[in-house]
């Protein structure tokens, strides 16, 4: 079975308008019919208050090399937020995260208004030190990664919001807590 099948048939944790849980459905079906479903982001915040960064690979199937400040995705049938979240750390990133580590911000409702993308995304923040070269992108999902100041992201975002940054609504509110924190 080819990658581009498999991800066309990979199972999504689908849920109604409330984020109440219904039956699994594959990803083809989901995105192709704007069914409400479940993902993670984890932001990745170091002591000097900088954001881990990631620039989509070019494979990916929405935005492909825009960059964005967090990392995940998709939740499994049965998993949890916070399980989703580590898997995704792991997967992505090499990282291994422990539930305790995990700090939820929100749970977001977002819909893309086209009927394609309606998500519940469950926003995590924790904190790591390591050095890019620590990292592996054993996924392919991830083209590369870099620490940026938070008020470089919110000028990138606001800027080229919509040419080369991703934005789904919630992330210039989380970027001022954040800075609001460190000052």
């Amino acid at each position: 079975m080819n990658q581009k099948l498999s991800k066309a048939d990979e199972l999504f944790f689908v849920v109604d308008e409330n984020d109440h849980p219904r039956a699994s459905l594959p990803r083809k079906l989901v995105h192709g019919q704007g069914v409400w479903h479940r993902v993670s982001h984890v932001w990745i915040q170091n002591d000097k208050g900088q954001l881990l960064c990631q620039q989509r690979s070019l494979d990916k199937e929405l935005l492909p090399g825009f960059w964005e400040c967090f990392f995940g995705g998709h939740i499994r049938p049965n998993e949890s937020y916070e399980q989703a979240a580590i898997r995704e750390a792991s997967e992505e990133l090499g990282i291994n995260v422990a539930t305790r580590d995990l700090r939820l911000w929100k749970v977001y409702k977002f819909s893309d208004n086209m009927g394609y993308n309606n998500e519940f995304m469950g926003i995590f923040i924790i904190g790591w030190n390591g050095a890019i070269k620590d990292l592996t992108f054993n996924d392919g999902e991830v083209a590369q990664a870099a620490w940026k100041d938070i008020a470089e992201i919110k000028q990138a975002i606001r800027e080229k919001g919509g040419r080369s940054w991703t934005s789904v609504g919630y992330e210039l509110q989380l970027l001022d807590e954040l800075e609001g924190e460190r000052n």
